[in-house]
């Protein structure tokens, strides 16, 4: 996924306001999707977007707000950046992130149903029904990239992995290749 016309976002003197007008704009049009997400999944979020949150703290024995509070805390976004959260499920991470940094989320996520659960609690964040494998972003768009249980639900997670590293705004310092990353630093 390449774009000649893509140009950075969120950043100090740069202009982001048209990307979340997208990101809202392909909610509204109920994007087509490329292709339909692997059976499991599909089988697995069909119809638990109202009891989702609830589910999950109980399968988790209430370890999944520890858990997403350590995800929040990693992210160290600062007001002015762009934060996509992928499979944002409820926006339960989209919240936390928006609430905590203060800034830009969008939230991305394949299932509907998901979605409109999202949409109920967080009605301030943009919200794009997408898949992750091929994500309707120009790339270099976000600042930081979050997801959970994502890859467990991916027919490839290479590929899935490839198509984030597109989308999120790298410093030139990093390498554009994320299967890189772990052999010139640790990733916690």
């Amino acid at each position: 996924m390449t774009s000649s016309s893509a140009r950075p976002i969120g950043r100090a003197g740069t202009s982001h306001p048209a990307t979340i007008r997208a990101a809202r704009s392909v909610v509204r049009k109920e994007r087509a999707m490329p292709s339909s997400p692997p059976d499991d999944a599909r089988r697995i979020f069909s119809g638990i977007g109202a009891t989702y949150e609830r589910a999950g703290a109980l399968l988790s024995f209430g370890q999944d707000a520890r858990w997403r509070a350590r995800l929040v805390d990693s992210v160290r976004a600062a007001p002015g950046d762009v934060v996509l959260d992928v499979a944002t499920g409820t926006g339960l991470v989209a919240r936390a992130v928006s609430e905590r940094y203060g800034c830009e989320v969008v939230g991305l996520d394949p299932s509907g149903d998901m979605l409109s659960a999202a949409v109920a609690r967080n009605g301030h964040i943009p919200l794009v029904r997408a898949r992750a494998e091929s994500l309707p972003f120009p790339d270099e768009s976000f600042d930081h990239l979050t997801f959970t249980y994502l890859l467990r639900y991916v027919d490839d997670p290479a590929a899935t992995m490839r198509e984030l590293a597109y989308v999120d705004r790298i410093a030139d310092d990093r390498p554009r290749d994320l299967t890189a990353m772990g052999e010139r630093r640790r990733i916690p």
